[in-house]
């Protein structure tokens, strides 16, 4: 008879490293799991986004069906990465949307209503995404942008644009869409927000003049600018030609 090979005896150490191999399993599959579920919402994310810049382009609101269409693209990917900042910043854009054609409906009183629940929902997820990003000026910059299309100018709105400024001072992207959002509600900033867009603008104007004078145009604040803002030659010679 031949004798069987004698299994090594079950060592503390042996156990041990079994169960490390085991919870180490246990770690990559759940991480693979994550991955995959973040790699298929990332997908849905990308047609959202690729949805809202065509609208963006067109200048056109969707009709329901394509909205529907994004929506459904949205609420896939949020079941899957519900954790996602720069997803919740989406849906805010993406509801804004919606407010957008809520006020272009026919019907007053219902589209008063919309509106108003559409607003708030797209303001809801700026502030879920600005809770697990805090320090993002592109979410403070967009929440910026919906309170004063909301026509909402509370203590709200004052924090995000000051958050704006803080977080966002020197990126080229942030002073293009600031510029035009502080001149627009330039009368309506609280004095300290106001004084300190004033000296934001005017460092912005050292290196992009022809970017505050555009804005201030836009704006009807063009004589502001060009009394406001002494020492800078730039500024100068293009409010000599606007007639300054």
């Amino acid at each position: 008879m031949i004798d069987s090979p004698q299994q090594a005896p079950r060592t503390g150490n042996g156990i041990l490293k079994r169960g490390l191999v085991i919870i180490i399993l246990m770690v990559l599959c759940f991480a693979l799991f994550i991955a995959g579920k973040r790699g298929v919402a990332s997908i849905s994310e990308f047609l959202v986004q690729e949805h809202l810049d065509a609208w963006a382009v067109s200048g056109k609101l969707p009709d329901d069906q394509n909205w529907n269409d994004v929506e459904g693209y949205f609420s896939f990917a949020e079941k899957l990465d519900s954790g996602n900042p720069g997803l919740l910043q989406l849906g805010g854009k993406l509801y804004e949307w919606r407010y957008l054609m809520a006020s272009n409906e026919i019907a007053e009183t219902a589209q008063s209503q919309a509106a108003h629940t559409f607003s708030e929902k797209s303001l809801d997820y700026y502030r879920n995404s600005l809770q697990l990003r805090p320090t993002w000026p592109y979410a403070w910059l967009d929440i910026t942008s919906a309170k004063l299309r909301f026509n909402q100018l509370d203590e709200e709105f004052q924090q995000a644009f000051s958050q704006t400024l803080r977080f966002g001072y020197w990126d080229t992207d942030i002073q293009k869409g600031l510029l035009p959002l502080g001149f627009q509600s330039l009368t309506l900033l609280e004095k300290d927000t106001r004084k300190a867009f004033w000296e934001w603008m005017k460092a912005v104007a050292e290196k992009r003049p022809k970017e505050v004078i555009a804005a201030a145009e836009t704006h009807g604040k063009l004589v502001i600018v060009c009394v406001g803002i002494q020492g800078n030659e730039k500024i100068g010679r293009l409010c000599k030609k606007k007639g300054h």
